[in-house]
């Protein structure tokens, strides 16, 4: 019974050690998202006043038909940057499916489908496999 109590003792002291450890990085990640959006926004505010101060200095040398052009044309080429970014980091983790992929997925489950024996589980993820050599399994069939 001593050692059923020790044992029980010893582990509400771990449970209360973990938890007070999970607090802790919360708290640290709580922080570090703030800092994260903090910094951010103050490069947002930064990028656009650098633009802002292009556009000024457009408008003085050309006027302000040009300079709203030259501006425009920069803000879009710097958000079509930020997007094929995004676009990127978001198709590397697989937030989006690309529709080659989609297809990729259908033919491998299709291929499963045909094949009762292989293991569907293990390819679901789109991993690429070799093919299967089809030749190998008509030669082998006996008549009958």
């Amino acid at each position: 019974m001593e050692a059923v109590a020790r044992f029980l003792v010893s582990t509400v002291d771990l449970i209360e050690a973990e938890v007070a450890y999970l607090q802790r990085g919360v708290v640290r990640l709580g922080f570090a998202l703030c800092a994260v959006v903090c910094g951010m926004i103050l490069a947002l505010i930064g990028t656009c006043l650098v633009l802002w101060a292009g556009y000024l200095l457009l408008d003085r040398l050309f006027g302000p038909i040009i300079a709203t052009a030259v501006s425009g044309l920069l803000f879009l080429s710097f958000a079509a940057v930020l997007l094929r970014v995004a676009w990127q980091r978001a198709t590397k983790l697989e937030l989006i499916k690309t529709n080659s992929r989609s297809k990729t997925n259908q033919a491998t489950n299709e291929s499963n489908a045909n094949h009762p024996g292989s293991d569907s589980a293990s390819h679901s993820n789109g991993a690429s496999r070799e093919p299967h050599n089809h030749t190998a399994n008509k030669s082998a069939r006996v008549p009958g």
